[in-house]
């Protein structure tokens, strides 16, 4: 049961990671309509690991319990410690393409907060700037009103 835990969170992490790479490639293409319903199903699949991840835990926690003298490595597979290993690799894979996916978000933010300025003809907050009811954000909310 556990190598099966296993096999699955990798799989389910393979899922986020291929359509995080899809993401990747949509923004670059400013195909940003695609990105919307990508997270909806990477916020599906992260549930899914987490619940799979709980019940591996489970698993693991139930037969260290059942061999207290005995190390857990020592009780698990050579292909389960292999599973492990690659368990980990793939978690590792998913940061790093999250760190390239948050690098293009905030590259398309920057660009379109740019736009805006030079439409506004004054320079708009970064991503990080505190939000406060400046004049250019109050006259910006403004236009937007009256644009919707």
């Amino acid at each position: 049961m556990i190598d099966k835990y296993l096999n699955d969170c990798i799989l389910t992490l393979r899922k986020i990671i291929d359509i995080t790479n899809q993401d990747i490639e949509n923004i670059k293409k400013a195909k940003h309509d695609e990105v919307g319903p990508h997270s909806e199903q990477k916020t599906k699949l992260l549930s899914e690991f987490e619940n799979i991840k709980k019940d591996l835990d489970a698993q693991l926690l139930e037969l260290a319990t059942n061999n207290p003298n005995q190390n857990l490595s020592d009780l698990l597979s050579q292909d389960s410690k292999d599973s492990l290993q690659k368990l980990r690799a793939t978690l590792i894979e998913l940061k790093s393409v999250n760190f390239e996916y948050a690098k293009n978000l905030v590259v398309v933010k920057e660009f379109f907060d740019s736009l805006l300025g030079k439409m506004l003809g004054k320079s708009i907050n970064s991503l990080y700037a505190a939000k406060s009811k400046t004049p250019l954000n109050q006259e910006s909310e403004e236009i937007f009103k009256a644009r919707v």
